[in-house]
C-alpha cells in the first residue's frame, strides 16, 4: 500500500513539473486570432456624389447633382452638409397641356417651377449596422441611416413664361428636410448610397392658363438619389478590447 501511494505521488510530482514546461514553450503566435469589430464610420470624413431625380412633379421633374461631406463623429451620429444643381426636365403631362393648347400663331408654355441650386444642413443618425452576404460579391458591411437638416432651394419659373408671369420669375426658400438610406461598403474605403429626401417647402410650384400665380403653399419634393462615397482616412478604426 505505501508503495502505491508513493507512486501516485511521484506522478503527480511529474505532471505538476511537465505543465509548465509545455506551457513555455507554445509559441503564442500560432494561438487563434481573436477579432475585433470595425469601426466602419467612427472620427472619419466622408465625401460624395450624388445623382438623382424627384419623383411625383406634375410639370417638371428635377435631376440633382450633388456633392456632400460627412464627419462621423462615432459610428452612428455624423453631421454635414450637401451643395448641387438641378436640370429641369419636362414631364409628359406637361407636354401635352402645352400641345392642347398650342394654336397656329399662338405658343403656350406651361406656367411652372422647377429648382436650380439646392444644398442642405443635416445630422445623420445609424440605428442599424451589421454585415451581410450580397449576392456573388461576398461579406459586405451595411448600415442604414436617418437624416434630418434644413435645405436651401433656389426656385426657377419656366424660363418661357418669367416675362409673363406677375412674381419674380427667382425665389428662394429654406425647406425643413427628412429621409433616409442605406450605405454599402465596397472595402473599407469606398461605398456606395442610395438616400431618399423630403425636402418641405414654401413655394410657388406653378401658375393658371392666364399666368396669375397663386398664394406660396408648402409642398414635398422627394428625390431619391444615388451615391458614391470616399472615405478618410482610407483605414477604418477598431473596437478597443
Amino acid at each position: 500500500m505505501k508503495r502505491t501511494l508513493t507512486a501516485l505521488a511521484m506522478a503527480c510530482l511529474v505532471v505538476a513539473l511537465a505543465a509548465p514546461a509545455r506551457a513555455e514553450s507554445f509559441d503564442m503566435s500560432k494561438a487563434p486570432e481573436i477579432k475585433r469589430g470595425i469601426q466602419w464610420r467612427a472620427q472619419r470624413s466622408e465625401i460624395s456624389l450624388q445623382i438623382g431625380p424627384t419623383v411625383e412633379d406634375p410639370y417638371f421633374r428635377n435631376l440633382f447633382f450633388s456633392l456632400g461631406y460627412n464627419y462621423h463623429i462615432n459610428n452612428w451620429l455624423a453631421f454635414g452638409l450637401n451643395a448641387g444643381y438641378t436640370l429641369p426636365v419636362k414631364t409628359k403631362l406637361a407636354k401635352q397641356i402645352e400641345a392642347e393648347r398650342t394654336s397656329p400663331g399662338n405658343s403656350f408654355a406651361i406656367p411652372a417651377t422647377y429648382f436650380g441650386f439646392v444644398g442642405d444642413l443635416h445630422m445623420e443618425v445609424v440605428p442599424v449596422f451589421g454585415k451581410s452576404m450580397v449576392a456573388n460579391a461576398g461579406i459586405m458591411a451595411y448600415d442604414f441611416h436617418l437624416l434630418l437638416g434644413a435645405g436651401f432651394m433656389q426656385v426657377l419659373w419656366n424660363e418661357d413664361v418669367k416675362d409673363r408671369i406677375k412674381v419674380d420669375p427667382m425665389d428662394f426658400a429654406i425647406a425643413p428636410m427628412f429621409g433616409g438610406g442605406v450605405r454599402l461598403f465596397i472595402n473599407r474605403m469606398f461605398a456606395l448610397t442610395v438616400d431618399c429626401k423630403d425636402y418641405v417647402a414654401l413655394m410657388h410650384t406653378h401658375g393658371t392658363t392666364d399666368y396669375d400665380v397663386p398664394k406660396k403653399r408648402w409642398e414635398h419634393n422627394v428625390a431619391v438619389l444615388v451615391g458614391f462615397s470616399v472615405f478618410l482616412p482610407t483605414e477604418a478604426g477598431y473596437d478597443e478590447e
